[in-house]
C-alpha cells in the first residue's frame, strides 16, 4: 500500500477516535450534570439559601441538555467517520487486488469515494 493512501486512511481512523473522544466527553459531562440535578437536599436556612439552590439546580440542568446535544452531535459525527473509513478501506482493498488505480490516483480514488459515502 503506497505511503500516502496510508497517511489518508491513518487519518480517517483518527477522525474516528476524535468523535468517539468527544461522544465519551460530552457523555461524562452529562452524567456528572445529572449527578448534580439529582442533588435534591434541601436548602439550609432562609431565602438567599434557596435562591442560591434553585440557580444551580437550572445550571446543572442546562449543563445536561447542553451535553446531550453535545453527545448526539458527536455520535453522529463518529457514524460518519466510521462509514468514511470503512469505506475507504474497502475501496483501497478492491482497488489493491483489481490492480487500479495505483499510487495518487488510488489515494484519490479511496478519498473520493470516502467522501462520497460520507455525505449520504
Amino acid at each position: 500500500m503506497a505511503a500516502e493512501l496510508q497517511r489518508t486512511l491513518d487519518r480517517m481512523k483518527g477522525s474516528v477516535e476524535l468523535a468517539h473522544r468527544a461522544q465519551w466527553s460530552a457523555h461524562r459531562r452529562w452524567e456528572e450534570a445529572e449527578r448534580d440535578v439529582g442533588k435534591t437536599a434541601a436548602p439550609r436556612e432562609g431565602e438567599a439559601d434557596a435562591e442560591w439552590h434553585a440557580l444551580l439546580l437550572k445550571q446543572a440542568r442546562a449543563r445536561s441538555a447542553l451535553a446531550l446535544v453535545h453527545r448526539e452531535r458527536a455520535t453522529e459525527e463518529a457514524v460518519v467517520a466510521i462509514r468514511r473509513y470503512a469505506h475507504a478501506v474497502c475501496s483501497a482493498y478492491t482497488a489493491a487486488v483489481e490492480g487500479s488505480p495505483t499510487g495518487s490516483d488510488l489515494t484519490a480514488a479511496v478519498v473520493a469515494a470516502a467522501d462520497a459515502d460520507g455525505t449520504a
